[in-house]
């Protein structure tokens, strides 16, 4: 739904600039960019033709479309409300951190790919390019997230392919990828070690995840551990894939199921229908979707995604909480002061990192 993957499609810009200009390149490579680029057009075809056959009528899906295609899209680029972050954000404290270990092989890399562009090799400079493109691109906007750089990730995977084996054999490279390995394993058994010691800081996490955060730290760190004895400097590679591994496979098997009911809102939803379970309306106020999703019961929301409109969609319910007996609204904080602070409320807790309400009675 954010529209990044046309971005590749402008590498076939340099493509043609440097087939122009006589550089080298596999003689299928060509026509394979163009045939990808018509499966690539098929493959949105897929969902964009019956959607668009779907909000031809107009109405409200039509609206919500166009908050998906556009807003969230093309004004989300061009004015982003929200994720400010300065214009080198991506190469200062994305790239550096989430793109390892290959971006740790640059030093070794890149005189590689220099010799390559030196030779015109138009497939080198064409996944450079590609990767170039998307950064740039995307460190225009003032809105930004790391995972929006997420395209680049491939070509410059394909670009360190050729020179890949070679540096798994050498020496620099696998004492840097083993030293990372190292680090990680490191932090893992200090942020264990500091959680296990420092009894206030496992109980907020608690509270927030209804998770212990010990036991997990711990079984990640033996399994780091493993690796680098196992693999050692020799296989520096394989052994901080194997730290990665320990790392994601607790992550899935013991954090993600014991994190679930909180991070999807299904406890909190359960507390929600327990506590009004006497009030034949309910009414939801700065809902999350997740929320919708999990409530099992009827309710009442007041238009999608109005974080932006906080003061407008608070009045909107509390027009619908006075017109009649018998209903209640489930609201934030904010919501609260903006039209109920004189109104009946019950405290539910936290949820999503804010405070939330059952409101009843007459709002301000």
């Amino acid at each position: 739904t954010k529209g990044v993957g046309f971005l590749p499609l402008l590498a076939l810009v340099p493509a043609a600039v440097l087939a122009w200009r006589g550089w080298t390149m596999p003689a299928r490579s060509g026509r394979l960019a163009f045939a990808g680029v018509f499966a690539m057009l098929a493959a949105i075809g897929l969902w964009f033709v019956p959607m668009m056959v779907a909000t031809a009528a107009g109405g409200e899906l039509l609206a919500y479309r166009n908050e998906i295609l556009f807003d969230q899209t093309v004004t989300r680029y061009a004015d982003a409300w929200h994720h400010h972050e300065p214009f080198w954000y991506y190469l200062v404290r994305v790239i550096p951190l989430l793109w390892l270990p290959l971006i740790a092989l640059l030093p070794w890399l890149w005189p590689r790919w220099r010799n390559a562009l030196a030779g015109r090799d138009a497939w080198t400079a064409i996944l450079l390019a590609w990767v170039v493109i998307v950064v740039v691109f995307f460190s225009l906007s003032s809105g930004k997230r790391g995972v929006y750089v997420l395209p680049a990730l491939p070509a410059l995977a394909m670009a360190a392919a050729p020179w890949l084996p070679g540096l798994m054999r050498a020496p620099g490279p696998r004492r840097a990828v083993f030293a990372l390995a190292c680090m990680l394993t490191l932090v893992l058994a200090g942020a264990a070690l500091y959680l296990g010691l420092d009894g206030s800081a496992a109980a907020s996490i608690v509270a927030d995840y209804d998770a212990e955060p010990v036991l997990p730290l711990v079984v990640m760190t033996a399994g780091a551990l493993a690796s680098l004895l196992v693999f050692r400097l020799r296989d520096a590679f394989f052994a901080y894939a194997g730290v990665l591994a320990a790392v994601l496979l607790t992550i899935g098997f013991i954090v993600n199921p014991r994190i679930d009911e909180v991070r999807s809102g299904r406890a909190f939803m359960q507390r929600v229908e327990l506590a009004a379970a006497g009030i034949p309306e309910l009414g939801l106020v700065g809902a999350k979707e997740q929320y919708l999703l999990q409530l099992r019961r009827p309710s009442v929301n007041f238009g999608h995604a109005r974080w932006r409109e906080k003061e407008d969609e608070a009045a909107d319910a509390a027009v619908w909480l006075a017109g009649r007996p018998g209903r209640a609204l489930l609201l934030d904080g904010k919501a609260r002061e903006a039209c109920f602070r004189e109104a009946q409320a019950l405290e539910l807790g936290r949820a999503n990192r804010q405070q939330w309400f059952l409101v009843s009675g007459d709002p301000d």
